[in-house]
């Protein structure tokens, strides 16, 4: 704490002489303030970068009330509301940019994801638009344009998205991973394994991607597949609770019970709290596989109830989520 408001100090200090040269210097020694400036941008950037988000703003604050164009300052400034949920100071910040340059892609792209943010899905639309016809390879666009419309519903125009993304950057596994859940969304299982097994193999660690392929997998009888994804998630990630829950109603479907008992009884273990209507679901299936099993025991290898003619999907159609949209950038990441 100490060290942080030492830090602080000695930026109000610097602040406060380079307002008194701003101010009462000639053009010329104006002029040569330039690099002063730059100098607390970066301070101002890495107050972000380390969550001082409130701090930022007000550095950002005082440089823009002594020229209210300076744009990485208005840029950075949006970045920083948008990170404390203040949206419509980041709309108006990013706004003002494109008033002053309306061909800089990087502020219609974060004007487009704090519009996106605030759930201004119409607006964010329009931004993502523009920023393609700007630079048609800002993926990322592409990406988060596909993702609204994925969330409305409008599966055709997200694979166009995610199929424009993927032609670009090839080697992102996140666009593939979106590519086969839009699929799936379509019923289009074939190709979502497909997309899915992309994604692995550019990230063999994208656990998602694995699950949401062992659910397929599940769908299409594929249970050695589907058993296999779910065991990779767990030697990945041991604490990935749905995979627990895949594997469990796998092996229950294959009256497998003694192997479903002890997935179940896992998942139970690693889920979060908040999943408390499948953790009760989970513990009351632990005690209804044993009694399975013993029913198919004393009916010499057939249960004296004949297992549901109709298999339920693991999870349908709830898949982990994504992961977090990219954050408000503005400084060449596309």
């Amino acid at each position: 704490m100490a060290n942080r408001r030492e830090k602080g100090f000695v930026m109000s200090f610097s602040f406060g002489l380079l307002l008194i040269s701003l101010l009462i210097l000639s053009p010329s020694v104006y002029s040569q303030q330039s690099q002063d400036i730059n100098d607390l941008l970066q301070v101002g950037s890495n107050m972000i970068r380390q969550g001082d988000y409130k701090q930022a703003i007000e550095l950002f604050d005082k440089l823009l009330e002594l020229n209210p164009k300076i744009i990485p300052a208005l840029l950075q400034r949006g970045v920083a509301h948008g990170q404390i949920g203040d949206y419509d100071k980041a709309i108006a910040d990013f706004t003002s940019v494109i008033k002053i340059d309306s061909a800089d892609t990087d502020a219609h792209y974060s004007l487009a994801m704090a519009y996106d943010r605030s759930g201004d899905n119409n607006n964010a639309i329009t931004e993502y638009s523009r920023v393609i016809r700007l630079n048609p390879d800002y993926y990322k666009a592409f990406i988060n344009r596909g993702l609204i419309y994925y969330n409305n519903n409008e599966f055709d125009k997200a694979v166009d998205d995610f199929v424009e993304a993927a032609n670009i950057k090839p080697d992102y596994a996140r666009i593939f991973f979106n590519l086969g859940r839009s699929y799936e969304a379509k019923k289009n299982l074939e190709l979502a394994v497909e997309n899915y097994s992309r994604a692995v193999e550019l990230d063999p660690n994208y656990t998602d991607s694995y699950y949401n392929r062992g659910n397929v997998y599940y769908s299409l009888d594929k249970y050695d597949e589907a058993i296999a994804d779910f065991l990779k998630i767990i030697d990945i990630d041991d604490n990935y609770a749905d995979s627990y829950f895949g594997l469990a109603a796998t092996y229950e479907w294959l009256q497998r019970y003694d192997e479903a008992a002890e997935a179940y009884a896992n998942y139970v273990r690693t889920a979060l709290p908040s999943d408390s209507t499948r953790i009760e679901t989970a513990t009351l299936k632990i005690d209804d596989v044993m009694r399975k099993k013993q029913r198919l025991i004393e009916g010499g290898g057939e249960e004296f109830a004949p297992p549901d003619s109709t298999k339920s999907r693991i999870n349908p159609f709830l898949m982990p989520a994504t992961k977090p949209r990219d954050t408000l950038k503005t400084t060449g990441d596309k």
